[in-house]
């Protein structure tokens, strides 16, 4: 379209003379299933095997969240939460061992103490609250976790 089609209101002629309104497209909210696959294959790329066994079976690994995703929902779709361990369906026990004390003390030296206290610190939040503090909205929040969660999977 050259600019003589367009005036300055940003409508554009039709082939009978009526003028019609373009519109913008905002980008969408991503759906929680959508951010939870793609947090999925993140977490598959970024540990690659089980953090406890070394297993590198893909069916049968789970991504597990640190801090359970009913307790903070600011954390749910955080890579930095979430760790690899192999399921409990095929008699494996690395993920029952994650909800021990020593299991818990072991996922702290593998994530390492600054993302521990990362999580520690988000771990008594409401959403609302994070939101409130960063001045987003949900919808700001969950596409700059969207945006996190390609970028890592794409370079990583």
């Amino acid at each position: 379209m050259n600019v003589s089609e367009k005036d300055k209101w940003g409508k554009r002629e039709q082939g009978n003379g009526r003028k019609k309104t373009m519109k913008i497209k905002k980008p969408k909210m991503p759906s929680k299933s959508y951010l939870f696959e793609l947090l999925r294959k993140a977490i598959i790329q970024l540990w690659g095997s089980c953090v406890f066994c070394g297993n590198t079976n893909i069916d049968e690994l789970e991504d597990h969240h640190i801090i359970p995703r009913s307790r903070n929902a600011i954390l749910k779709f955080d890579p930095d939460n979430q760790i690899l361990v192999c399921g409990g369906k095929q008699g494996k026990t690395c993920h029952k061992e994650v909800a021990t004390i020593a299991g818990k003390e072991r996922v702290r030296k593998i994530v390492g103490e600054k993302t521990w206290n990362k999580l520690i610190t988000l771990e008594p939040k409401t959403l609302r609250q994070y939101l409130v503090e960063q001045g987003k909205t949900e919808k700001e929040w969950l596409l700059e976790k969207k945006a996190i969660l390609i970028d890592l999977i794409e370079n990583c």
